[in-house]
């Protein structure tokens, strides 16, 4: 697959609908705006827009035509594919090539965003599993660590080390240890 990627803006809202069988399509157009500095002039001359045609379907759809309006900034991820078509009573090819989206990320340049996670659908399994040990449902409660600062240096049982500079040592993460 040729995946590419696309900036522009949203030309007008998001057209949603569904498939016969429930799967929701989202189409809309995005301009990209291409700008180029002209020495001769001394300065930055725009040019014509160029118009992408952006398709996305299931989920990414329904996200979309909730998120997007006319003018918001996105970046498209996905597939060139080409829809050309000779109209019923023509013998001309009409070209129409479109985006079939991946992914759709609204740009944060010029705005901001609240993140709202959609819930996961609902699987086959409508209990939890049980705990392989106890028999019994997981528990939500938090995990105790150990707070005793001797215990940071050295792995827990079963815990691999790395050596560094011929030192065993335990991972520690992100944070790194000096050694003499």
């Amino acid at each position: 697959m040729n995946t590419v990627t696309i900036h522009g803006n949203a030309t007008a809202i998001p057209e949603l609908r569904f498939s016969a069988s429930g799967k929701a399509v989202v189409s809309f157009n995005i301009a990209s705006n291409r700008r180029r500095y002209d020495g001769t002039k001394g300065g930055w001359v725009d040019e014509r827009p160029v118009f992408h045609r952006v398709v996305a379907f299931g989920a990414l759809a329904e996200n979309v035509a909730e998120t997007v309006t006319t003018g918001t900034a996105v970046s498209v991820t996905g597939e060139f594919v080409d829809n050309s078509y000779v109209p019923a009573g023509s013998d001309q090819l009409r070209r129409a090539i479109q985006l079939n989206a991946t992914d759709i990320a609204v740009s944060l340049r010029f705005a901001t965003a609240v993140i709202t996670r959609n819930p996961k659908k609902a699987t086959a399994v409508t209990e939890p599993a049980l705990d392989t040990v106890t028999n019994e449902p997981p528990t939500a409660e938090p995990v105790e660590r150990a707070a005793d600062p001797a215990s940071v240096d050295q792995p827990a049982a079963g815990q691999p080390t790395r050596r560094i500079h011929g030192v065993n040592k335990a991972p520690t993460g992100p944070r790194r240890q000096q050694v003499a």
